[in-house]
């Protein structure tokens, strides 16, 4: 999946074994403090969420459903 965005940023993967839920991370070192900042980080944050959602609505749309 990390492949299918366009982000120079790595993101961090949780998975544990014997687990079916698992999460992802991307970090951005910041001062939440400073309030010029926020704009920028929501959009950063925004990107990221965006593209979560195009790479994964398809896959859960095509996941089978039990009857």
């Amino acid at each position: 999946m990390e492949e299918e965005h366009d982000f120079s940023d790595e993101m961090d993967w949780y998975n544990p074994a014997g687990v079916q839920q698992g999460n992802i991370y991307w970090r951005l070192p910041t001062d939440f403090g400073d309030r010029e900042l926020r704009t920028g980080q929501y959009r950063w944050l925004l990107e990221r969420i965006e593209a979560l959602h195009r790479i994964l609505a398809p896959r859960v749309k095509a996941l089978p459903v039990p009857e």
